[in-house]
């Protein structure tokens, strides 16, 4: 079984408890509009999503951030490996979590932080990719 499969099974067993009022033998099917109504009240107690922000980053923006990563990486003179590390962090990041445009920027600088640390012999130290993200301040 897929994860998804698993989680829409358990969100079906929570969502007829809440029905069924928690009671394990129900004498009689619910049918029609009951069980619609039912089902909406148990999906908003227990499956509310959060609401997406108004600023969400789109694939222009992603390429935008990129081709600076390139110039950082240019501009430090790092080994290929940070590079494509830093740009499969970000892309990991931004498909896991809704990111507004604002901090777009800062997730790219972590993330190529954390690539030199772990790839570089002598990487750049955290006061560099300020001055470097506080001269090119465009995304």
């Amino acid at each position: 079984m897929r994860i998804r499969d698993i989680k829409a099974h358990c969100n079906e067993q929570i969502t007829d408890m809440m029905i069924n009022n928690g009671d394990e033998v129900v004498d009689g099917p619910i049918v029609g509009k009951e069980v619609a109504a039912r089902r909406k009240v148990a999906q908003r107690m227990f499956f509310v999503r959060p609401k997406p922000e108004k600023h969400e980053i789109n694939e222009k923006m992603r390429d935008i951030l990129v081709e600076w990563l390139i110039e950082v990486y240019n501009k430090f003179e790092l080994m290929h490996e940070t590079l494509y590390l830093t740009v499969h962090m970000v892309d990991w990041y931004l498909s896991m979590r809704s990111v507004s445009r604002k901090i777009l920027q800062l997730i790219g600088m972590s993330s190529m932080l954390i690539a030199s640390k772990y790839e570089e012999i002598w990487a750049p130290e955290v006061n560099d990719f300020v001055c470097i993200a506080a001269k090119h301040r465009y995304l």
